[in-house]
């Protein structure tokens, strides 16, 4: 056993602490002991798919692991071990989802209070820092698309815990962070496509203004639909038709401006030849460029070049905005978040899930650039093809992280596939949890509401699921799913009957089930216009949802639909 001691005070603080941890030793590691054995005992999943299984009980210990409590700085997950022990805006965003999802509210929730925090202390207009370091510097202001997934996150964290103290304070941040910088200052030409910096890494797509980037489109999307929904908890419900709106305007414009139909993709950027030609004249002049720059740069100059052959010197040719296929992983993100249509999104998989977009660790950074893959990428995709109903093809998006666990550390996987880069990294649980909660037992909590609803969807390989002790606001649930070639059974049993509980199922278009039994007694459902998530308006190809009537008073509801017309 090791000892290490420490103090932000003294050097007696240290002796102190030291002295302490010597004579406790065995005490506070048995503690330790009983309190990550909770957290695998929580949120359990059993299922007849043992590498998942693992995998998902291993996200839960790893989150935890990452946790860092600084006295007067802060609280909260930090991005990874070994390179980066302290917090960013864009890590914490993914990572909370798989935390409220696993009952680590304490955590998930401190973690966004403390980006509000040092956001707020050198920002100030809501929009989210990326990186702060454990001695309380903030070392990096903020990618932009960092502020609408944090509100996405913030959004996800009420829903579960129905903690209304939070939403006090997350509330008015998130909304001037999206209101007035993101759709505000930074739209700069009213499409509600704003203009900043991406996920994507590049000297491209970080340069000091930034641009209009595919996934700061996607998640402000997604963020104005949460928004409303936080909007009229928050009594602001005057606001919640603008918001939805804008969302429908938002999607509308994506879907058409930046769909490339020759490529079946749409463009990571949006802007002009004149505009990026300009850039890069910049960029080259400015800079010493590593190699990956360089040959982004060189990439993009040749679709330059092609368009240049193809209008000339025309000068309205030269200044029109519009889309540019640079092939990065966030072309994943409009499926991600439900944003395209089921035609646009049945093309996109078409050319994403080929060998030119995936290797041996799934889906590249780039193509042409960057041949390697990463968790958070992988997760991206895990989750766009869930959205759309392709449970299997999700599964084997988890399966490239979980593949790869124990490669470098017993129980981790590395955020490089397979064996590179932090051996734990938050985010890579994005890619383990979230599926399986979110989209495979299709559970959505509204804890403040006291309700639940409960959409199942198993991909093909999986005849029986259980997910134990899920904890919801103060409640607990057990979520269970069989699947025969007789019936389907979807079981919740509550700790608290007096939430509302919503059960239903996915079934294939143009078949009915023989019947449908509620605790015994058949009960009559209704096709739902919308899939799996109540924030979002895309349908699932092929499939359609049912559901029960809303019920509560009981500690157990057991639906059963014959599937013997299915």
């Amino acid at each position: 056993m090791f000892l290490i001691a420490g103090s932000n005070r003294s050097s007696e603080a240290a002796l102190t602490t030291y002295r302490h941890l010597q004579a406790e030793s065995y005490k506070l590691c048995e503690r330790q002991c009983q309190r990550y054995q909770q957290i695998l005992e929580r949120s359990a999943l059993y299922s007849d798919d043992e590498l998942m299984d693992t995998a998902f009980g291993w996200a839960k210990v790893l989150l935890q692991t990452l946790e860092r409590n600084v006295p007067e700085v802060g609280q909260g997950l930090a991005a990874g071990l070994p390179d980066y022990p302290w917090w960013f805006g864009n890590d914490t965003a993914f990572a909370v989802l798989p935390l409220v999802a696993t009952g680590q509210f304490d955590l998930a929730l401190h973690s966004l209070r403390t980006l509000i925090r040092h956001s707020e202390a050198v920002n100030g207009d809501g929009t989210v820092v990326h990186e702060i370091l454990t001695q309380g510097h903030v070392h990096h202001n903020g990618l932009l698309v960092e502020t609408p997934l944090f509100l996405r996150a913030c959004y996800h964290a009420f829903r579960w815990t129905g903690d209304r103290d939070f939403l006090q304070v997350a509330y008015d941040f998130c909304k001037r962070g999206l209101l007035d910088v993101v759709l505000g200052k930074q739209d700069l030409d009213g499409s509600l496509c704003a203009t900043g910096k991406s996920l994507v890494a590049t000297c491209e797509l970080q340069h000091d203004a930034g641009m209009k980037t595919l996934d700061i489109a996607s998640y402000t999307y997604e963020a104005l639909l949460c928004l409303a929904e936080l909007a009229e908890e928050a009594g602001d419900a005057a606001l919640v038709p603008e918001l939805r709106e804008k969302a429908r305007h938002l999607r509308e414009h994506v879907n058409s401006a930046w769909w490339i139909e020759e490529e079946g993709l749409y463009g990571d950027i949006y802007t002009s030849a004149s505009t990026l030609a300009a850039l890069h004249q910049r960029l080259r002049a400015e800079k010493s460029l590593w190699a990956d720059d360089l040959a982004e740069l060189e990439r993009t100059a040749a679709l330059l070049a092609r368009y240049a052959e193809q209008h000339g010197s025309s000068e309205a040719a030269l200044n029109l905005e519009r889309p540019w296929l640079l092939r990065h992983m966030i072309a994943a993100t409009p499926l991600e978040t439900g944003l395209a249509t089921p035609e646009q999104e049945e093309r996109a998989f078409q050319r994403l899930e080929s060998s030119e977009f995936n290797g041996p660790w799934g889906i590249y950074l780039n193509p042409g650039t960057q041949r390697s893959s990463m968790t958070l990428p992988n997760g991206l995709m895990a989750l766009a093809e869930a959205h759309y109903g392709r449970m299997d093809q999700a599964l084997a998006y988890c399966y490239k992280i979980a593949s790869t666990i124990s490669r470098r550390m017993p129980g981790a996987y590395s955020d490089l596939l397979p064996d590179d880069g932090c051996f734990i990294q938050a985010w890579s649980a994005y890619g383990i949890i979230w599926p399986v909660v979110h989209a495979f037992f299709g559970f959505q909590p509204d804890a403040a509401k006291r309700k639940a609803r409960f959409v199942p969807q198993l991909p093909g390989s999986w005849r029986t699921a259980r997910l134990q002790d899920v904890r919801v606001g103060s409640a607990r649930m057990n979520l269970c799913v069989n699947s025969t070639q007789k019936d389907l059974q979807v079981v919740l049993e509550t700790s608290d009957p007096l939430y509302e509980i919503t059960l239903g199922w996915v079934w294939p278009t143009g078949k009915e089930p023989g019947s449908v039994l509620l605790n015994g007694t058949p009960v009559a459902s209704s096709v739902e216009a919308f899939a799996g998530d109540t924030l979002k308006s895309s349908e699932r190809p092929g499939w359609r949802i049912s559901q029960i009537p809303p019920i509560k008073g009981l500690h157990r509801y057991e639906l059963i639909i014959s599937q013997e017309g299915l």
